[in-house]
């Protein structure tokens, strides 16, 4: 069913999908294996809370996964990203604590804030090299995560990034990383070494506070200029 409402924009009803102008605003459907149709550009908060929910595919055409698209899907196991998407927006897999894997595709520039945060059961994320920025509290309390590896093409850490994620072990950070947010690993209790990248020149405050086993932090390059208070 095809219809244009009065806003003027276009939307097409099918199989429990409501997509409006390329986007798929929601979905009624009560399926726990669900395939996006073709045609679908991003994603609003259209799977928003949705109980039964444990598997998602993407066509290549999508490019973003809006603000809170997959927000508290408690039983999403798998999801297949599209090969194309450029930004996951904020809180999109927020509290989807069955997830856990996440393999991030070579087109993907931006996580925004609190994007998986609250995974409890997360424990690999493998980043694409695109990546330029990790969004505040993207990962915060991800309590399974074990290792992080930030590629060289990300700048940017944000506050909060991966606060609670009291699994992880080792972060090693990217050579174009030039700024961590305050608090981006506090309480991050088991982190035993963390390598910065030759870049590096802002370190906010507490940014590693907590961490009471860390024994090791490596700078390639030089100390960075710029230190926050209780950075350790």
């Amino acid at each position: 069913l095809a219809m244009v409402n009065s806003s003027g924009r276009n939307l097409v009803a099918s199989n429990g999908f409501l997509i409006a102008n390329g986007e798929l605003v929601e979905y009624s459907g009560g399926a726990s294996h669900v395939r996006v149709p073709s045609g679908v550009k991003s994603i609003g908060a259209a799977f928003k809370n949705c109980k039964k929910l444990k598997k998602i595919d993407m066509p290549d055409g999508i490019t973003t996964i809006g603000n809170s698209a997959f927000f508290g899907c408690k039983k999403l196991k798998t999801v297949s990203l599209g090969k194309n998407v450029t930004t996951i927006g904020d809180s999109s897999f927020k509290g989807c604590t069955s997830l856990t894997n996440v393999n991030l595709k070579n087109d993907l520039t931006t996580i925004n804030s609190n994007a998986f945060s609250d995974c409890t059961n997360l424990e690999n994320v493998t980043f694409g090299n695109s990546l330029t920025s990790i969004g505040s509290a993207a990962f915060s309390d991800c309590i399974s995560l074990e290792d992080i590896k930030i590629p060289n093409s990300v700048t940017t850490i944000g506050t909060n990034a991966f606060i609670g994620c009291d699994s992880l072990k080792t972060a090693v950070l990217g050579n174009s990383v030039t700024y961590v947010g305050a608090y981006s690993f506090k309480d991050c209790s088991s982190l035993t070494k963390v390598w910065f990248g030759t870049n590096v020149n802002t370190i906010k405050k507490e940014a590693f506070a907590n961490c009471t086993n860390l024994k090791g932090a490596y700078f390639s390059g030089n100390a960075p200029v710029s230190i926050g208070s209780k950075i350790f």
